[in-house]
């Protein structure tokens, strides 16, 4: 996640997990995400690993950037899920409908 990037076409990232489900695809072979989490120690890769996960403040950075640059006049851009499969279908990823109020 980050406030400032050094990747020119957007302004900020936003993870909501890292991790995913590594295949047999060619896409796969050269992972710049999963290269980067075992990088940093996380072994969050395959269909039985544990995501990392964030705490609910995480989900704030969003709308606080969101807020600024309505408050500046500026649209800005967010690359979002570069350290996970945002469409991954598991049942750990869905928040439990009680908290989605």
């Amino acid at each position: 996640m980050g406030e400032k990037t050094g990747i020119q076409w957007c302004d900020h990232t936003f993870n909501p997990w890292w991790g995913c489900t590594k295949t047999a695809d060619p896409g796969c072979d050269n992972c710049y995400a999963a290269v980067q989490a075992a990088r940093y120690g996380h072994r969050v890769w395959g269909p039985d690993a544990e995501r990392l996960l964030f705490s609910d403040k995480h989900f704030d950075f969003p709308i606080h950037w969101n807020a600024a640059a309505k408050a500046a006049g500026v649209r800005r851009r967010v690359f979002c899920g570069s350290m996970c499969d945002i469409f991954e279908h598991r049942l750990d990823l869905e928040k439990p409908a009680a908290q989605n109020t």
